[in-house]
């Protein structure tokens, strides 16, 4: 949820992208903020979205947390000054990620897609 609320303004610097990632995909959540702004576009959802997160498997190990997720996603880039859609469409991914808890907080550490289908699909079909 804290990239979705920074990709809509869009804001590198969005306190809860630091309170919730870390390493590697702080850093690449921060770039694609960070293009995000100097292109003068957002991410946005569209009224009734189809957006979920379907956690498949979690396996934790002291301060790790490996899991395999689920996620559909119907963000639109949107030209922020005219607010013309550039981008849509419904995607399904399945990712592999690890957490790391850190003072008290699990934080998305890493992540890598394992699959990609177009529309609602693939792992996500119920």
């Amino acid at each position: 949820q804290a990239f979705i609320d920074a990709a809509a303004i869009p804001d590198p610097n969005f306190p809860a992208i630091a309170a919730t990632h870390t390493g590697p995909m702080l850093e690449q959540r921060r770039e694609t903020l960070r293009a995000l702004q100097l292109d003068h576009r957002v991410i946005r959802y569209p009224q009734n979205s189809a957006y979920r997160i379907d956690i498949e498997e979690i396996a934790v190990d002291g301060d790790i947390a490996r899991l395999t997720v689920c996620v559909v996603d119907d963000g639109e880039r949107v030209n922020a000054d005219t607010g013309e859609v550039i981008a849509s469409g419904t995607g399904t991914v399945r990712w592999t990620a690890a957490m790391q808890l850190i003072e008290g907080s699990w934080r998305l550490a890493e992540r890598r897609e394992e699959a990609r289908w177009d529309g609602v699909a693939g792992c996500a079909v119920q």
